[in-house]
C-alpha cells in the first residue's frame, strides 16, 4: 500500500508520504512470523527531509529514523527513549531503535514512483 497524508506543520500543508508491504516470502508463515516493512516519508522547513523505516515481525519492532540535517538528527536522538516508551507501552518489543544521519534509499525509490488512487476501495 501506497498512501500520502496531508500533514499541518507551521500552518502549511505536507505530504506524508507512507508505504506499508510484506515480504512475500513470509506470507504463507504464521501471522507472528510474517514480515512487514512499513516506510514513511516527510520533509518539513527548518528541519528537512525525515525518512524512517520501521519493520515488524509479530510484536517485534525496529526503527531506522533517517535526517539529512544533524541538528534534526539531535532533536529526533533526544526523542528517542518517548518513542520506545510508547511503542513498549502498545505491547511492541523493540529490537533496533536508531537515528542517523543521511538518506534512505527505499523510500526515495518509493517517492518517485507514481501515485495511484484506488477509488473503489
Amino acid at each position: 500500500w501506497l498512501f500520502e497524508l496531508p500533514v499541518m506543520f507551521d500552518e502549511l500543508v505536507h505530504g506524508l508520504l507512507i508505504s506499508i508491504s510484506q515480504d512475500s516470502a513470509s506470507k504463507n508463515e504464521p501471522e507472528e512470523l510474517q514480515d512487514w516493512k512499513v516506510l514513511l516519508n516527510v520533509s518539513l522547513p527548518v528541519y528537512g527531509a525525515i525518512e524512517a523505516e520501521l519493520f515488524v515481525r509479530g510484536n517485534k519492532v525496529s526503527v531506522v529514523v533517517y535526517a539529512q540535517q544533524p541538528t534534526t538528527v539531535e532533536l529526533l536522538e533526544a526523542k528517542l527513549p518517548r518513542l520506545r516508551q510508547g511503542l513498549e507501552q502498545c505491547g511492541l518489543e523493540v529490537s533496533v531503535l536508531l537515528c542517523r544521519q543521511g538518506d534512505c534509499e527505499g523510500i526515495n525509490s518509493i517517492a518517485k514512483r507514481p501515485v495511484c488512487v484506488d477509488e473503489h476501495a
